[in-house]
């Protein structure tokens, strides 16, 4: 699991911070908070963000897993008729 922080700005000129959230086979997704918003977060909660950020991303990993080990399970019943 890999976090990755980027600045980066909208059309309207917004500045937004994103995390993007990569598991073991690929990018999960992407939060994006505005920039005030995130330096805010984490002058005053930076180790509780890192950690929500990363449980999420490990479910979702898991999640991903879960769903692909159902569908090759359901390929060998399919495969067994």
């Amino acid at each position: 699991m890999h976090l990755h922080l980027s600045l980066i700005k909208d059309k309207k000129g917004t500045e937004f911070y994103d995390w993007s959230t990569k598991g073991r086979e690929g990018l999960l997704g992407i939060m994006r908070i505005p920039k005030d918003s995130a330096q805010i977060i984490l002058e005053s909660h930076k180790q509780l963000f890192y950690t929500m950020l990363e449980s999420t991303t490990l479910a979702m990993d898991r999640l991903r897993q879960a769903h692909q080990h159902a569908k090759s399970d359901e390929a060998m019943v399919q495969g067994r008729f």
